[in-house]
């Protein structure tokens, strides 16, 4: 039962303590609460731009043009090439 008086003495002089120096509490509030909202504001931008980078890389495509005179065992060659390279999903040969 002591622990609990120990706590709402403990209580009693922090509000006692703030109304005492309300500039300083009110500071030290307002200092955080800028703190916590810069904090948040950075954690939001920092995931929004990467779920947008995530969803760009998804839609990169390239476009390759050949000669007309190509065979195609050279277009057969240079799809499996192209295939071979990371993070390449698919390779389609358009004629």
């Amino acid at each position: 039962m002591a622990e609990m008086g120990a706590l709402w003495f403990a209580i009693g002089e922090a509000v006692k303590s703030f109304w005492r120096h309300r500039f300083v509490a009110m500071l030290s509030i307002i200092t955080i609460a800028g703190a916590l909202f810069v904090l948040g504001f950075f954690i939001t931008i920092t995931l929004n731009l990467h779920s947008v980078l995530a969803g760009v890389q998804e839609k990169i495509a390239v476009e390759l043009f050949l000669k007309d005179n190509i065979t195609k065992v050279q277009v057969s060659s240079l799809m499996d090439e192209i295939s071979k390279i990371e993070g390449v999903r698919e390779v389609e040969f358009i004629t």
